[in-house]
Protein backbone atom coordinates (compact mmCIF):
# COMPACT_ATOMS: atom_id res chain seq x y z
CA UNK A 1 0.00 0.00 0.00
CA UNK A 2 1.44 3.42 -0.97
CA UNK A 3 0.49 7.08 -0.64
CA UNK A 4 1.73 10.58 0.09
CA UNK A 5 2.87 11.84 3.48
CA UNK A 6 -0.55 13.41 4.03
CA UNK A 7 -2.41 10.21 3.38
CA UNK A 8 -4.32 8.81 6.30
CA UNK A 9 -4.20 5.07 6.46
CA UNK A 10 -6.88 3.60 8.62
CA UNK A 11 -7.26 0.11 9.98
CA UNK A 12 -8.94 -2.12 7.46
CA UNK A 13 -11.19 -4.76 8.90
CA UNK A 14 -12.38 -7.85 7.14
CA UNK A 15 -15.15 -9.73 8.84
CA UNK A 16 -15.61 -13.33 7.80
CA UNK A 17 -17.30 -16.37 9.19
CA UNK A 18 -14.31 -17.16 11.40
CA UNK A 19 -14.11 -13.81 13.15
CA UNK A 20 -12.62 -10.38 12.74
CA UNK A 21 -9.34 -9.88 10.92
CA UNK A 22 -7.80 -6.47 11.56
CA UNK A 23 -4.72 -5.10 9.82
CA UNK A 24 -3.25 -1.83 11.04
CA UNK A 25 -0.81 0.40 9.15
CA UNK A 26 1.17 3.38 10.48
CA UNK A 27 2.64 6.29 8.53
CA UNK A 28 6.18 7.50 9.25
CA UNK A 29 7.17 11.13 8.73
CA UNK A 30 9.03 10.29 5.52
CA UNK A 31 7.09 7.45 3.99
CA UNK A 32 4.34 4.95 4.62
CA UNK A 33 5.61 1.82 6.35
CA UNK A 34 3.30 -1.15 6.99
CA UNK A 35 3.83 -2.49 10.48
CA UNK A 36 4.88 -6.14 10.61
CA UNK A 37 1.79 -8.18 11.35
CA UNK A 38 1.72 -10.79 14.09
CA UNK A 39 -1.18 -13.22 13.74
CA UNK A 40 -2.50 -15.01 16.80
CA UNK A 41 -5.20 -17.66 16.68
CA UNK A 42 -7.67 -17.33 19.53
CA UNK A 43 -10.21 -20.16 19.63
CA UNK A 44 -11.93 -20.24 16.25
CA UNK A 45 -11.31 -16.55 15.53
CA UNK A 46 -8.24 -14.79 14.21
CA UNK A 47 -6.96 -11.60 15.82
CA UNK A 48 -4.22 -9.61 14.15
CA UNK A 49 -2.18 -7.25 16.29
CA UNK A 50 0.75 -5.08 15.26
CA UNK A 51 3.77 -5.54 17.55
CA UNK A 52 5.05 -2.43 19.29
CA UNK A 53 7.99 -0.68 17.60
CA UNK A 54 9.89 2.48 18.47
CA UNK A 55 9.74 3.94 21.98
CA UNK A 56 9.34 1.82 25.11
CA UNK A 57 5.82 0.35 25.47
CA UNK A 58 3.42 1.81 28.03
CA UNK A 59 3.01 -1.48 29.93
CA UNK A 60 5.24 -4.54 30.30
CA UNK A 61 4.72 -7.80 32.19
CA UNK A 62 7.25 -8.22 34.99
CA UNK A 63 7.59 -11.70 36.56
CA UNK A 64 7.29 -13.30 38.99
CA UNK A 65 3.54 -13.80 38.62
CA UNK A 66 1.34 -15.86 40.96
CA UNK A 67 -1.91 -17.84 41.04
CA UNK A 68 -4.42 -19.24 43.49
CA UNK A 69 -7.74 -21.04 43.61
CA UNK A 70 -10.70 -19.02 44.90
CA UNK A 71 -13.33 -20.71 47.08
CA UNK A 72 -16.09 -18.16 47.68
CA UNK A 73 -18.69 -20.43 49.29
CA UNK A 74 -16.37 -22.22 51.71
CA UNK A 75 -17.18 -25.75 50.54
CA UNK A 76 -13.54 -26.64 49.88
CA UNK A 77 -13.81 -26.45 46.08
CA UNK A 78 -12.61 -23.66 43.83
CA UNK A 79 -15.02 -21.51 41.79
CA UNK A 80 -12.17 -19.77 39.99
CA UNK A 81 -8.51 -20.04 39.14
CA UNK A 82 -7.03 -16.57 39.54
CA UNK A 83 -3.72 -15.40 38.05
CA UNK A 84 -2.09 -12.22 39.34
CA UNK A 85 0.27 -10.79 36.71
CA UNK A 86 2.76 -8.12 37.77
CA UNK A 87 3.16 -5.21 35.36
CA UNK A 88 5.19 -2.02 35.13
CA UNK A 89 3.36 0.99 33.69
CA UNK A 90 5.38 3.71 31.98
CA UNK A 91 2.41 5.76 30.79
CA UNK A 92 -0.94 6.35 32.51
CA UNK A 93 -3.93 5.35 30.43
CA UNK A 94 -6.48 2.80 29.33
CA UNK A 95 -5.20 -0.57 28.16
CA UNK A 96 -6.75 -3.83 27.04
CA UNK A 97 -5.56 -7.09 28.55
CA UNK A 98 -6.28 -10.71 27.79
CA UNK A 99 -5.39 -13.99 29.45
CA UNK A 100 -5.68 -17.46 27.92
CA UNK A 101 -5.70 -20.63 30.03
CA UNK A 102 -4.23 -23.67 28.27
CA UNK A 103 -3.57 -27.21 29.42
CA UNK A 104 -0.05 -28.64 29.46
CA UNK A 105 -0.38 -29.63 25.79
CA UNK A 106 -1.24 -26.08 24.76
CA UNK A 107 -4.96 -26.72 24.16
CA UNK A 108 -7.11 -23.69 24.98
CA UNK A 109 -9.38 -24.15 28.01
CA UNK A 110 -10.73 -20.63 28.55
CA UNK A 111 -10.00 -16.97 27.86
CA UNK A 112 -10.45 -13.88 30.01
CA UNK A 113 -10.64 -10.60 28.05
CA UNK A 114 -10.10 -8.50 26.20
CA UNK A 115 -11.22 -6.14 28.94
CA UNK A 116 -10.33 -2.50 29.49
CA UNK A 117 -8.33 -1.42 32.52
CA UNK A 118 -6.96 1.97 33.56
CA UNK A 119 -3.37 1.72 34.79
CA UNK A 120 -1.29 4.42 36.47
CA UNK A 121 2.47 4.84 36.31
CA UNK A 122 4.41 2.45 38.52
CA UNK A 123 3.95 -1.20 39.45
CA UNK A 124 0.55 -2.85 39.53
CA UNK A 125 -1.15 -6.23 39.27
CA UNK A 126 -3.43 -7.30 36.42
CA UNK A 127 -5.76 -10.12 37.41
CA UNK A 128 -7.09 -12.87 35.15
CA UNK A 129 -9.91 -15.13 36.31
CA UNK A 130 -10.92 -18.52 34.86
CA UNK A 131 -14.18 -20.19 35.91
CA UNK A 132 -14.62 -23.72 37.21
CA UNK A 133 -17.10 -24.53 34.43
CA UNK A 134 -14.44 -24.34 31.73
CA UNK A 135 -11.81 -26.19 33.76
CA UNK A 136 -14.21 -28.97 34.80
CA UNK A 137 -15.62 -29.37 31.29
CA UNK A 138 -12.11 -29.63 29.83
CA UNK A 139 -11.27 -32.36 32.33
CA UNK A 140 -7.47 -32.04 32.32
CA UNK A 141 -5.35 -31.55 35.43
CA UNK A 142 -2.74 -28.80 35.67
CA UNK A 143 -0.25 -27.28 35.83
CA UNK A 144 -1.79 -24.90 33.30
CA UNK A 145 -0.11 -22.49 30.89
CA UNK A 146 -1.40 -18.92 30.87
CA UNK A 147 -0.70 -16.69 27.87
CA UNK A 148 -1.09 -12.99 28.67
CA UNK A 149 -1.38 -9.99 26.35
CA UNK A 150 -1.64 -6.23 26.78
CA UNK A 151 -2.50 -3.88 23.91
CA UNK A 152 -3.10 -0.16 23.65
CA UNK A 153 -6.31 1.50 22.47
CA UNK A 154 -5.01 1.50 18.89
CA UNK A 155 -4.75 -2.29 18.83
CA UNK A 156 -0.95 -2.34 19.13
CA UNK A 157 0.48 -5.30 21.02
CA UNK A 158 2.62 -3.82 23.79
CA UNK A 159 3.77 -6.98 25.53
CA UNK A 160 2.96 -10.63 26.10
CA UNK A 161 4.15 -13.23 28.58
CA UNK A 162 3.69 -16.92 29.45
CA UNK A 163 3.17 -18.27 32.94
CA UNK A 164 2.93 -21.82 34.30
CA UNK A 165 0.55 -22.21 37.25
CA UNK A 166 0.91 -24.36 40.32
CA UNK A 167 -0.42 -27.91 40.24
CA UNK A 168 -4.23 -28.19 40.22
CA UNK A 169 -6.47 -31.22 39.88
CA UNK A 170 -9.84 -31.01 38.17
CA UNK A 171 -11.52 -32.48 41.26
CA UNK A 172 -10.36 -29.45 43.27
CA UNK A 173 -12.91 -27.32 41.37
CA UNK A 174 -16.70 -27.15 41.60
CA UNK A 175 -18.54 -29.64 39.44
CA UNK A 176 -21.89 -30.37 37.83
CA UNK A 177 -22.26 -33.74 36.17
CA UNK A 178 -24.60 -36.60 35.36
CA UNK A 179 -24.34 -39.41 37.88
CA UNK A 180 -25.66 -42.80 36.63
CA UNK A 181 -27.64 -44.95 36.99
CA UNK A 182 -30.47 -43.21 35.15
CA UNK A 183 -34.01 -44.54 34.64
CA UNK A 184 -36.96 -44.24 32.27
CA UNK A 185 -40.67 -45.00 32.05
CA UNK A 186 -43.59 -44.53 29.71
CA UNK A 187 -46.29 -42.01 30.67
CA UNK A 188 -49.94 -42.58 29.74
CA UNK A 189 -51.71 -39.30 30.45
CA UNK A 190 -55.16 -40.16 29.00
CA UNK A 191 -55.44 -43.75 30.33
CA UNK A 192 -55.95 -45.33 26.90
CA UNK A 193 -53.20 -47.89 27.45
CA UNK A 194 -50.75 -46.13 25.13
CA UNK A 195 -47.83 -44.00 26.15
CA UNK A 196 -47.99 -40.30 25.40
CA UNK A 197 -44.44 -39.61 26.54
CA UNK A 198 -41.21 -41.39 27.34
CA UNK A 199 -39.77 -39.96 30.55
CA UNK A 200 -36.03 -40.13 31.26
CA UNK A 201 -34.97 -39.52 34.84
CA UNK A 202 -31.33 -38.44 34.66
CA UNK A 203 -29.43 -38.47 37.95
CA UNK A 204 -27.48 -35.25 38.39
CA UNK A 205 -24.82 -34.32 40.92
CA UNK A 206 -23.63 -30.76 41.53
CA UNK A 207 -21.36 -29.26 44.17
CA UNK A 208 -22.83 -25.80 43.76
CA UNK A 209 -26.32 -24.28 43.76
CA UNK A 210 -27.48 -22.52 40.63
CA UNK A 211 -29.32 -22.67 37.34
CA UNK A 212 -28.10 -25.04 34.64
CA UNK A 213 -29.09 -25.66 31.05
CA UNK A 214 -29.75 -29.34 30.28
CA UNK A 215 -30.59 -31.00 26.99
CA UNK A 216 -31.56 -34.52 25.99
CA UNK A 217 -31.76 -36.25 22.62
CA UNK A 218 -33.21 -39.65 21.78
CA UNK A 219 -32.00 -42.01 19.03
CA UNK A 220 -32.93 -45.46 17.82
CA UNK A 221 -30.51 -48.31 18.37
Amino acid sequence: MTGSEDDIIRAQELENEKGLLSIVFERSRQRLIPIIIACIMIGSAFSVMAPFVGAAPGVTFTPPHSDHGEDTDGNGLYEKLVVDANVIIETDGWYRVRGELNDGSGVLIAADGYYNIYLMTGMDVVQFSFSWQNIFAHGVDGPYIVEMYVIDNHGTLLDNDSYVTNMYYVNEFEYAKFSPPHSDHGQDTNSNGLYDSLIINAAFNSSINGWFWVRGSIYDS
